[in-house]
């Protein structure tokens, strides 16, 4: 326990010194949506942030990417299927 004003400034500048080295370690942990933990490299975090694009896990990353290629297939089997008649 921290007594006193001096024990209790040390105490803020352990923790802020412990943040920011947790936050300038070159890999990341973040949450993805689904709750899992996603340990990422820090400068793809930030263009991904910087970008405001979401943070995936590898499931729900290829869950969507398939789910796009399906969309995609659909769509375009509909054109094909117009420009056959």
């Amino acid at each position: 326990m921290y007594v006193g004003s001096d024990a209790a400034e040390n105490h803020i500048d352990e923790c802020t010194d412990f943040l920011t080295k947790i936050w300038d370690a070159p890999m990341k942990k973040v949450y993805c949506k689904c709750g899992c933990i996603v340990d990422l490299d820090g400068s793809y975090l930030d263009r991904r942030l910087m970008l405001g694009k979401s943070i995936e896990c590898i499931h729900c990353r290829n869950s969507r990417i398939s789910k796009e290629i399906d969309d995609l297939d659909a769509h375009f089997s509909l054109e094909e299927a117009e420009a056959e008649y």
